[in-house]
């Protein structure tokens, strides 16, 4: 469920600054670029998490 959900939100924030991007630029808004980049960020988000070590914490 978790993979759905970044997934998802890296889709959408992906569009959004794709879109921004473009307008603040003077480009041409490339949705299909935009989505392929959204699919690569989400690829590498889902590899940190898998490498990162997880986050210990001891009490005292």
């Amino acid at each position: 469920m978790k993979y759905l959900v970044v997934l998802f939100w890296s889709l959408l924030m992906g569009q959004m600054v794709a879109y921004l991007g473009a307008a603040l630029s003077h480009t041409g808004y490339s949705p299909l670029t935009a989505f392929i980049g959204s699919l690569v960020l989400a690829v590498v988000v889902f590899i940190i998490g898998k490498i990162a070590p997880p986050n210990k914490k001891k009490e005292v």
